[in-house]
């Protein structure tokens, strides 16, 4: 509240105008939103778990024996992910579905920032399937993460 005090007096001596003042303000949140939900944290289990996952080549190749050309394979950001994510609010009580879930990336995610009643990927394609319970297992070897691996299926 402190910061936001500050701005103000700020903009009103008039060294700021009022844009450059509620941009400020937007990072300030932003920045606190992040460090709130421990993002760069989470991030850096993100990377560390699908660095070397190649998401698109799975799907391509899954596609092919398949025969199913018409499916359509895409991947998660973290940050852009968890920012829509937090519109709707989760919270201990939340079940959220990802149907297609693919590497499950989008269900580590979810689960490892918010504490949901249960995180559910449905994948059609054995091989991406496969790799999200791989995932999984790397995600319940990480000691800060056991109350979220237990609320994420496949």
């Amino acid at each position: 509240m402190n910061i936001v005090l500050a701005w103000i007096a700020i903009f009103a001596s008039g060294v700021m105008t009022y844009k450059l003042a509620r941009q400020l303000y937007l990072k300030y949140q932003i920045r606190r939103w992040k460090i709130h939900h421990q993002l760069q944290k989470h991030n850096n289990v993100i990377q560390h778990l699908y660095g070397n996952v190649d998401g698109f080549a799975i799907s391509k190749s899954a596609r092919n024996e398949n025969d199913a050309f018409e499916y359509v394979y895409g991947e998660i950001e973290f940050i852009p992910f968890i920012a829509l994510l937090s519109l709707v609010n989760p919270n201990k009580n939340t079940v959220f579905y990802d149907l297609g879930s693919g590497t499950g990336k989008a269900i580590l995610s979810a689960a490892m920032v918010y504490q949901m009643k249960k995180c559910c990927g449905i994948e059609i394609f054995k091989p991406l399937h496969e790799t999200a319970l791989k995932q999984l297992d790397k995600l319940k070897a990480i000691k800060d993460y056991p109350s979220a691996s237990s609320s994420i299926f496949f």
